[in-house]
């Protein structure tokens, strides 16, 4: 593997003198690169700006030539100039996510022909001018293009690959926006429902799940052993698959998201099960729903987000809180002041505070100026207590002494609380509670998170309106997936390609 630059390879590969006038030009570029009006982006100026990637890897294989890669520029089995040509500007075309623009139509001949001009080599040739094309703003970045109608409707597939396949468009997609007409909201609805159905959606559906339960946080978290000696790493790999077939289910076969705050199954295989101490599925390794035991259906009872809110000892009361408040109730907290200390900052060796419920410690926390923000974001994680940093259930709380070889005391769970005026004790109490009082507050948030997953930034006051329409689309459609990203890619935010509204 080789550490380099990809400005630098784009220069390699157009040339210099092209690369300094080119490279990041409004006109190739989705950014706001504060050079973006200026002709030099590339290697002096990229001195202390680096990008990690893998240029090559080599490994040995049953293969034979012509790889299927190759095969689209060959002519009669040989690498020939004109199917080079021919081949490469149809890839440009699909990597770029639209048609050439007479510009670029000229730009590419130009390259090709100095490429064959300049090498012996065919196959180094094709492996340079892909390289353009790979390396080139207009592949990394969503480009800002002369409009016309069929430019309009490539950029609309465009986004609509990205978002549900998480890739470019197929031949279908390519021939729906090569028209003349703009592509109709019905053609854009027949179009999802085909492309949920494709294997290939199970990118998206990995990726928004990933991003959704802030699942990144697991692999932050390390368990510590002398809590919990019975734990294993691999079960981590397991952890991070069950929100994601969770989803799939919901998406798949066609269910309320409301399962997502509840529900009467979980979807876990063997391993899972087990830990979980739940019936077995028939699946085996793979992932398949069995019924829930209390308290356990859910995203909420799912030990990645349990492991990953936690400080890898015990649960931690304020990070549930704070993700729960966010992601489910669409009403994410401030920040902290920052003079403000964190819970853990509080004397560890004060034997009164070290035989404090984590509800009586945060009652001292939130004290002064914390209270505010505290009153409601305490009360949900503290609901979350009978559930240790491991996700498992639990009735005591073991405390060990600094150096962690001498037990230092073993606490009563104390998870009764009021959250927004309700009184509730335990996971499963808080989980009614979500489903009887707060679909209204979960269909907006689930919403804005896909939303602004879609639409690839974070969301703004300019679309409060939108979301609240869309919200309550949500909710008509029985809070279904499907229904959810139909509403989102017929939405003017989602058609115009700078992702603002018009």
């Amino acid at each position: 593997a080789h550490f380099i630059r990809a400005d630098d390879r784009w220069t390699d590969a157009w040339g210099q003198e092209f690369a300094v006038k080119n490279w990041l030009k409004p006109s190739h570029a989705g950014s706001d690169h504060p050079t973006r009006g200026k002709p030099a982006v590339y290697k002096e100026v990229m001195e202390d700006t680096s990008y990690a990637v893998i240029e090559r890897i080599e490994f040995d294989l049953p293969w034979q030539w012509p790889p299927a890669g190759v095969q689209p520029f060959m002519k009669d089995g040989k690498l020939e100039d004109d199917a080079i040509a021919i081949g490469v500007k149809s890839l440009a075309k699909r990597a770029w996510r639209r048609p050439l623009t007479e510009r670029e139509d000229k730009e590419l001949d130009a390259l090709i022909k100095e490429k064959l001009k300049g090498s012996q080599s065919k196959i180094y040739v094709l492996r340079d001018l892909l390289m353009a094309v790979f390396a080139d703003t207009r592949f990394l970045f969503y480009s800002d293009v002369e409009r016309t109608q069929s430019m309009r409707n490539h950029e609309l597939v465009g986004r609509l690959a990205a978002f549900l396949w998480r890739s470019v468009p197929d031949k279908r997609l390519y021939d729906l926006a090569d028209r003349e007409n703009a592509i109709t909201d019905t053609e854009l609805s027949a179009e999802v429902k085909r492309m949920l159905a494709d294997s290939r959606a199970e990118r998206f559906i990995a990726d928004f799940a990933y991003s959704w339960t802030d699942l990144s946080k697991l692999d932050q978290i390390a368990i510590n052993p002398n809590y919990y000696r019975w734990w294993n790493p691999k079960y981590k790999d397991y952890m991070r698959q069950e929100p994601v077939a969770f989803m799939k289910t919901l998406l798949r076969e066609d269910l309320s998201c409301l399962n997502l705050l509840s529900s009467e199954f979980m979807v876990v295989n063997d391993v899972m099960a087990k830990y979980y101490g739940v019936a077995l599925p028939e699946s085996g390794h793979r992932f398949s729903r069995v019924p829930a035991s209390e308290g356990r259906g859910g995203i909420l009872a799912q030990a990645a987000f349990l492991l990953g809110h936690s400080d890898g000892e015990d649960a931690h009361a304020v990070n549930r809180g704070v993700w729960l408040r966010g992601r489910l109730l669409g009403d994410p907290p401030r920040d902290p002041p920052p003079e403000v200390p964190a819970l853990s900052d509080l004397d560890e060796t004060d034997p009164n505070f070290a035989g404090l419920s984590t509800k009586e410690r945060l009652s001292i926390h939130r004290k002064g100026i914390c209270l505010d923000c505290h009153a409601d974001i305490d009360p949900w994680g503290i609901a979350m207590e009978s559930l240790d940093a491991a996700g498992k259930f639990r009735d005591k709380i073991l405390r060990l002494t600094p150096d962690q070889k001498v037990k230092r005391r073993i606490l009563k769970v104390d998870q009764e609380t009021e959250a927004r005026g309700s009184p509730i004790k335990g996971m499963s109490e808080l989980q009614k509670l979500l489903r009887e009082k707060h679909t209204k507050d979960f269909a907006s948030g689930f919403s804005a998170s896909m939303l602004s997953f879609a639409l690839g930034r974070p969301l703004s006051y300019k679309e409060d309106e939108t979301l609240a329409r869309l919200a309550g689309q949500f909710a008509e459609s029985d809070y279904r997936m499907a229904s959810l990203i139909d509403e989102i890619v017929r939405l003017p935010e989602f058609r115009n390609p700078n992702n603002k509204i018009q």
